[in-house]
């Protein structure tokens, strides 16, 4: 059996199988961008009421772009458990728990 070792804080070692299965994916719903439906986002068990319902991946770019207003909910839902700060060059950090994935 093979192993993927993972040299992060609260990572053990996943069998190939298990990181296999743990993709998703995901339709493309464009013919000029890879772009997908979003369903919805939930934080903590919540519901984000968010104004867009189409996401686009861009694997070449550093920033993810989304309504102020949507901005500003998920900011507030994040924020909400202390987990995450602005760090001194100003970007926005959050501790992730490893154990949880998205879904």
């Amino acid at each position: 059996m093979s192993f993927i070792k993972r040299n992060l804080p609260g990572y053990s070692y996943m069998s190939y199988r298990d990181v296999v299965n743990s993709i998703a994916y995901l339709p493309v719903t464009s013919d000029y961008y890879w772009q997908t439906n979003l369903n919805g986002v939930t934080v903590d068990g919540d519901e984000m009421p968010l104004s867009v319902d189409q996401v686009i991946f861009d694997t070449g770019s550093s920033y993810n772009v989304l309504p102020y207003a949507d901005y500003l909910v998920l900011l507030g839902a994040i924020k909400r458990n202390n987990r995450c700060f602005f760090g001194a060059n100003q970007l926005f950090t959050c501790r992730c728990n490893p154990y949880r994935v998205a879904q």
